[in-house]
């Protein structure tokens, strides 16, 4: 954790007590800052730490403050009992009383309900009630909270328990806390578990005991001098990154290990607060406040587990750690330490200035070689197996990041101006040094092969080559994927085709189809098109197109246009061609294409007319009866009104209702590819997208209109999986399957279209994919 300090404001008003700071809350937009000092409430802009404005609404000392969570109200409590409710302008709009001097407030986070609690009772006060309902309880209340939902209060009591309560008062539980009346509960807070999302509570008493339900800390100090502190706290990221293997930090006391490249990860739960992480090949060190646990994992099990190795019972005090093969480094200002992993000191290292960074860069078992940058500007070799550092080079500053290449020929070191400095450690020449640097890395397999990063950029440099850009707003931490890169240098130096081959391996088919587009080399990029990848089709096709515009083919670029979805850029080449046969067609098959839908919207309005003509709408004929019951009907047809309305109840037939949603996928999901996704690969679904959602369907409950080209599918969804709906294989209408059939036996042919090869596939429970 780290804490800067944005704004100290020391208090110090006449005629105002003891200007102490007993409490402060933020407002819920985080502008304003209300603070019980003294006789007063301080209003605090905390943008600029100013005092706004000071409110007296109480006449003893001011011991609580609270503010709604909806911003439109903010609530005191002192030792004269009462409690002042004031508004968002600053403006005294309630006050009620207490038995004795209030001890804290708290306002439910889902409506305006207010819990305000004295030294022997607590009240519920709401803005729709007249009177505030008290309940007593039996010791001395120190602390409240509700929980997130708003459903429970909870209440620390001076005699060591914690009392639940409902939102009317009455108490649901209570928690017996050790200790009893010797340590009485100081703070409650609620949260929700991670795990499974249930509210939990946080409680700490004068016992010097925390029960952690969850974590919950306070980022405004008062001191009794009178003297406001705003502090900027951070929690800072605890991390340890192996090649292809990462570890971090997980809600303070969990530790997740994953492997970038197989994307399986496995979760070490301590129970306790980690400090540290070290992580090499296949060890993995945890630092806690009193000790330290080595965990190894089986590299020749395919299952990916940690399981614990060796445990240091150590308090060490130290800024980096890191791991070797047999033993743990520890840096402390400018001591180094080694430790084997049974807790027995090895070596000790002192070296001139203070450890900025320090890598392990591999070497024999035992016998590793550590680089480290120093306050000075120094940088230093170690080898495990010598008690005399080396000195390697010098930069101007402090160094900020480190690292020797893969032969150990070459050295890289970015300082605290930001400044990359490479430097051949035979020669001791400087190669080149670039700006704009916050962290390096050598490649793991190519010695000629560096990342740097920083400023969102992130940097390549091959050997003698340009340095490559791309944006990225993070820091490198290493750089492994080579095959990838390998294969852009390989473009640049004209061998496509392994190039291409290479992309393909690393599964960056789109990269090859990129290259081939640049090239125009447009039927080799359409083999490196996998299936389902329609947005890079259409692109490919409209890069053929524009192409063949620039070499003079406007007629083969129309025609692409046309396939590619583009027809305002075909009808212009069109227009400037003076080609109006093409334009004919295409005219021609747009308003064929509004005709088609045009009929098949009447087609379907005169058929159910011909339904309600024939079975009458009895449903219909009672809605609007009950209408006409609601006017004043003159008195000769009142009777026939009462008539029709005893005939509409005797209805031979019902509607029904097809319980079906259509949908349809978003931009860039083809219709076939949709089909293929659907119910398909549950296990992978991981990402938040319409193609996620497309295979969580089952197949069982999705219908597929497969009209002809250029007609899109047409996606419905059965609601009800037990009831049975088929479609006609000619129209594509939608029927229940009992009336489908019936019909169909009966007259040979959709009741719709009247086609005789209407009978299609039914959509049951228990189909397989073919319903589709």
């Amino acid at each position: 954790m780290r804490t800067t300090t944005v704004w100290v404001e020391k208090v110090n008003l006449p005629d105002n007590g003891d200007n102490c700071v007993y409490d402060a809350c933020f407002s819920p937009d985080g502008t304003q800052l209300i603070a019980a000092v003294g006789l007063r409430i301080l209003v605090i802009n905390v943008a600029e730490g100013a005092i706004v404005q000071s409110l007296k609404g109480h006449k003893s000392t001011v011991y609580c403050v609270a503010y709604s969570n909806d911003g439109k109200r903010f609530a005191s409590g002192g030792g004269d009992k009462n409690v002042v409710i004031w508004s968002d302008t600053l403006q005294g709009t309630l006050k009620y009383v207490h038995g004795e001097s209030i001890q804290c407030l708290a306002f439910n986070p889902t409506n305006t309900l207010l819990a305000s609690c004295a030294v022997n009772d607590f009240g519920i006060w709401s803005p729709d009630k007249k009177s505030v309902d008290k309940h007593k309880v039996p010791a001395k209340i120190n602390a409240c909270c509700w929980t997130t939902d708003g459903t429970l209060l909870a209440i620390g009591l001076g005699n060591g328990t914690v009392s639940i309560r409902k939102k009317n008062g009455s108490e649901q539980c209570r928690i017996e806390r050790p200790g009893g009346a010797l340590s009485p509960v100081w703070g409650v807070s609620w949260g929700k578990a991670p795990e499974d999302g249930q509210d939990m509570l946080c409680v700490v008493d004068w016992g010097q005991t925390l029960s952690f339900y969850s974590a919950a800390g306070k980022p405004i100090v008062g001191t009794q001098g009178g003297v406001l502190t705003y502090y900027d706290v951070q929690l800072l990221v605890v991390h340890a990154l192996y090649k292809s293997l990462y570890a971090y930090r997980m809600n303070m006391t969990d530790v997740m290990v994953q492997n970038l490249l197989k994307d399986v990860r496995v979760r070490i739960k301590c129970r306790d607060v980690v400090k540290k992480l070290a992580i090499f090949k296949d060890s993995l060190a945890i630092q806690f406040v009193d000790r330290v646990l080595i965990y190894q994992r089986d590299s020749k099990s395919e299952e990916f587990k940690y399981h614990l190795r060796d445990k240091i019972n150590h308090s060490f005090e130290c800024s980096l750690l890191v791991m070797c093969t047999e033993n743990l480094i520890l840096c402390q200002e400018k001591k180094l330490q080694c430790y084997s992993f049974n807790g027995i000191r090895q070596k000790e290292w002192l070296l001139d200035s203070h450890i900025r960074y320090i890598r392990s860069v591999g070497g024999m078992r035992g016998k590793e070689v550590l680089v480290a940058g120093l306050k000075n500007g120094q940088v230093v070799k170690i080898f495990l197996d010598n008690p005399f550092p080396v000195d390697v080079v010098k930069v101007p500053q402090s160094v900020r990041c480190v690292d020797l290449n893969l032969l150990h020929t070459k050295i890289a070191v970015v300082d605290e101006s930001s400044t990359l400095f490479v430097y051949d450690l035979i020669t001791k020449d400087l190669l080149f040094q670039e700006p704009s640097a916050v962290s390096v890395f050598w490649n793991a397999y190519y010695d000629d092969l560096l990342s740097y990063s920083g400023f969102g950029v992130l940097n390549i440099k091959a050997s003698v080559f340009p340095i490559y850009q791309q944006k990225m707003a993070d820091k490198v931490q290493d750089i492994k994927g080579q095959k990838s890169f390998l294969a852009e240098v390989y473009a640049y130096q004209g061998r496509f085709n392994e190039a291409a081959r290479l992309f393909k391996e690393n599964g960056e088919e789109d990269k090859a189809v990129s290259m081939y587009a640049d090239l125009r080399m447009f039927d080799l990029a359409q083999e490196y098109l996998t299936e389902g990848e329609s947005n890079n089709r259409s692109n490919l096709l409209k890069r053929k197109a524009e192409w063949a515009v620039k070499i003079n083919e406007p007629r083969a670029a129309a025609e692409m246009y046309l396939v590619a979805g583009e027809k305002e850029k075909a009808i212009e080449i069109m227009g400037q061609n003076g080609w109006t046969d093409m334009m004919e067609d295409v005219e021609i098959a747009e308003q064929m294409l509004e005709n088609f839908y045009l009929h098949q919207k009447k087609g379907s309005m005169y058929y159910a007319f011909n339904s309600v003509y024939r079975y009458t709408a009895f449903k219909l004929a009672r809605n609007v009866l009950e209408r006409l019951k609601g006017l004043m009907v003159s008195e000769p047809l009142r009777d026939g009104l009462c008539l029709l309305t005893l005939a509409s109840r005797g209805d031979k037939f019902h509607d029904k209702v097809l319980p079906v949603v259509e949908f349809q996928p978003e931009e860039g999901i083809s219709d076939e590819e949709a089909v293929g996704l659907i119910g398909a690969n549950k296990q992978i679904a991981q990402e938040q997208n319409d193609k996620a959602y497309l295979r969580t369907l089952e197949p069982t409950e999705t219908i597929v209109c497969k009209w002809p080209p250029p007609l899109r599918y047409k996606f419905y969804r059965n609601l009800i999986p037990e009831m049975n709906i088929s479609q006609c294989q000619a129209c594509f209408q939608l029927f229940h399957t009992d009336d489908f059939v019936l019909q169909v036996l009966q007259k040979g042919h959709c009741p719709f279209c009247r086609s005789p090869d209407a009978m299609g596939k039914r959509n049951e429970p228990g189909d397989g994919k073919d319903d589709l």
